[in-house]
């Protein structure tokens, strides 16, 4: 698995600074980059959101696809293009208020 700067998908919305980190995923969890992801705690399994109580878990969004692994990387801060992150059937802002208050900000794409 590899980041490449080269690979633009407009997923990075601004000039903050990105913290990744190597997180677990559970099992099951087929993710891609800029999947809203969650877990109940820190060192607990991600997964993709699959409701607004998940708002209050720890959040941070997938960097790399984890490709069928039970490990990928995710980004806990910086600045991202809300149309760009996908929470599943889920409205991006019923999260908003919860990844700003862990360091995760959204915009949106400048035309």
């Amino acid at each position: 698995m590899s980041l490449s700067c080269a690979t633009c998908d407009e997923l990075a919305g601004g000039l903050l600074p990105s913290l990744i980190w190597n997180v677990t995923c559970a099992s099951t969890a087929s993710l891609e980059r800029g999947d809203l992801i969650c877990a109940a705690s820190l060192g607990a399994d991600f997964s993709l959101v699959s409701s607004a109580g998940d708002a209050s878990k720890m959040m941070a969004i997938c960097a790399a696809a984890n490709d069928g692994s039970t490990a990928t990387t995710a980004y806990v801060s910086g600045e991202f293009n809300r149309e760009k992150i996908n929470a599943g059937s889920l409205s991006i802002s019923i999260f908003e208020p919860e990844l700003r208050r862990q360091g995760i900000f959204l915009t949106s794409i400048k035309e």
